[in-house]
């Protein structure tokens, strides 16, 4: 659990049913302590986790940073608008419609966290086919930093369940610093990640979008 503490508690762990919900994938390690009637402790009981999406593309960001806003960006195969317009998949756009009537093909995030560490991920359950010279392309942009500073960010790109991609930390200065983090190529997850990461200003600002 890299964005967070390295130990989460369970709400309702003192329950018959007790829940845990992974908003990042990845792998997690649970540990079951009890005692009986008579106060007698029990062997502690480990179990190993590991979180795989389900959807054939997911995208996540994570930071480094408390209470500072970062922001994940997916830009449509074949765009003909730029970032932060209605080809943009970002928390004012989290559900858009780009191709078939389906929803299939059509992106979604699930979190637009503004308080510091994330996760942010964009989810396609079936991405459609890109043109050959404009594939899908992420971004990150460092929205707020809410009189803090720098923070440092990684996205993860899995294609079927499985880490296609990785890369960070990035430093991120200052607010409305955008990483162009690179793009992907469908079919196949052809992930191609810029290095060094290009590190520029935008401001939403000057977007296209309503």
């Amino acid at each position: 659990m890299a964005s967070r503490s390295p130990t989460e508690p369970i709400a309702n762990a003192n329950t018959a049913r007790a829940s845990f919900f992974v908003d990042l994938a990845g792998d997690y390690k649970f540990q079951l302590l009890c005692k009986d009637n008579e106060n007698a402790e029990c062997a502690p009981c480990t179990v190993d986790v590991h979180a795989v999406p389900t959807d054939d593309l997911h995208i996540q960001l994570v930071w480094d940073t408390p209470t500072v806003d970062v922001d994940l960006h997916l830009l449509r195969a074949g765009a003909t608008l730029s970032w932060f317009s209605a080809d943009d998949c970002h928390f004012q756009n989290r559900t858009p419609e780009w191709f078939t009537p389906s929803r299939y093909d059509d992106p979604r995030l699930d979190i637009d966290d503004t308080d510091g560490y994330g996760p942010e991920n964009i989810n396609v359950q079936q991405p459609t086919a890109s043109p050959a010279d404009q594939p899908y392309k992420i971004g990150v942009h460092y929205y707020s930093n809410d009189y803090i500073g720098a923070t440092r960010a990684t996205v993860r790109v899995y294609c079927m369940g499985t880490l296609a991609a990785e890369k960070g930390p990035v430093l991120l200065e200052k607010t409305n610093k955008w990483w162009d983090f690179g793009s992907i190529a469908w079919p196949g997850c052809n992930v191609t990640v810029n290095d060094p990461p290009p590190i520029t200003d935008r401001s939403p600002s000057n977007s296209l979008f309503p």
